[in-house]
């Protein structure tokens, strides 16, 4: 059935110019703002970007910038955590960082609660120094450790790789670990049960901005 001018009311006439009007000015004032803006997650850390070039975009630590931060919030949230270093591939005691499929960043922190010594290249007892220069290099089991991967399914791989090894008996066994996006979370295995969920869970508040 067809409709011609005559099927409308005044009011429905009326109203069409008005209607019109409000679309274009929604549509003018939407371009004047620059853009729109795009939120999204990445390791549970929300960056804002945006098209147009009146905003601006927020910007989250990422790589060692990211670890350091990490660490040094735990420095002063814990004070039995006295020292950290970040790993690179002269100080890499699982000679796997930068590898395909590997963590491309990652740092070890100490916690005299592990009851861990560490030891310099020839096995001597050296103290753990709040130096964050990795002289006196130490791993995992001196407190914990932050791994970053590429992307998720790596981290998801590294996550069930050390989900089996520390389920095992024996001393690589009875350490924790958590993922959180590309990023996986280590603690010791010295630590008790509750200490692991607590350094875990500070670990990963520590991850927001």
């Amino acid at each position: 059935m067809s409709h011609n001018l005559s099927t409308y009311t005044r009011d429905d006439v009326m109203r069409k110019p008005v209607v019109v009007i409000a679309a274009v000015v929604v549509i003018v004032a939407a371009a004047g703002v620059g853009g729109y803006f795009v939120f999204h997650k990445n390791n549970n850390l929300t960056t804002q970007a945006s098209t147009g070039t009146t905003s601006s975009s927020v910007q989250t630590l990422q790589g060692n910038a990211l670890i350091t931060s990490v660490f040094t919030k735990l420095e002063a949230q814990v004070p039995t955590v006295t020292d950290f270093y970040l790993t690179d591939q002269t100080n890499d005691g699982n000679n796997l960082i930068g590898k395909k499929g590997e963590y491309v960043y990652a740092g070890h922190f100490f916690d005299s609660r592990t009851n861990y010594t560490p030891q310099d290249a020839n096995y001597n007892t050296v103290a753990a120094k709040d130096d964050h220069t990795g002289s006196s290099a130490y791993g995992t089991d001196a407190g914990g450790t932050i791994e970053i991967f590429a992307n998720n399914t790596n981290a998801k791989a590294r996550g069930a790789y050390l989900e089996a090894m520390n389920s095992s008996a024996g001393p690589l066994g009875g350490g924790d670990q958590r993922v959180v996006g590309n990023v996986v979370l280590r603690v010791a295995s010295g630590y008790t049960a509750t200490q692991q969920t607590q350094m875990l869970d500070l670990m990963q508040k520590d991850l927001e901005p």
